[in-house]
């Protein structure tokens, strides 16, 4: 915020006095926008914790609250079930086949969303192994 507002050529003083007032007034408080961003990212574009943290720091968020609200995140959202809902999203949406092809898509995509890489290939195990079934059964 401060370098859009020395850009637009107001004083360091002007801008320090401003900032001041509006977190004095509660209306710049980085905890509770990063807490909002990451619960919305999280349930919404069912985002994991490493893909927030990314996003947050680039949204230059310290570290320091970052990690408090990934803690937070962790206690109050099921990593796991947003990982079950992205996978399922994906197969909903491309109609995945069982080929080695999708499934690389598949774990491509979940990295891209933030998961942990030992969560996504046990995840994909389990999906291989019930095609494995279906295809035995059908």
């Amino acid at each position: 915020m401060v370098s859009i507002l020395e850009k637009k050529g107001f004083s360091g003083d002007t801008i320090s006095k401003s900032l001041a007032k509006l977190e004095d007034l509660g209306y710049i408080d980085d905890r509770n926008y990063a807490y909002n961003y990451a619960v919305s990212k999280a349930t919404e574009r069912l985002w994991g914790s490493r893909r927030i943290r990314v996003e947050l720091g680039r949204r230059g968020i310290s570290t320091e609250i970052v990690e408090s609200i990934l803690k937070r995140l962790k206690d109050e959202i099921d990593e796991e079930s947003l990982l079950e809902k992205a996978i399922r999203k994906k197969l909903h949406l491309l109609r995945v086949d069982s080929s080695e092809k999708s499934y690389r898509r598949l774990y491509n995509y979940l990295m891209r969303r933030g998961f942990s890489a030992s969560s996504v290939m046990e995840r994909i195990r389990k999906w291989k192994v019930m095609d494995e079934r279906d295809d035995e059964i059908g």
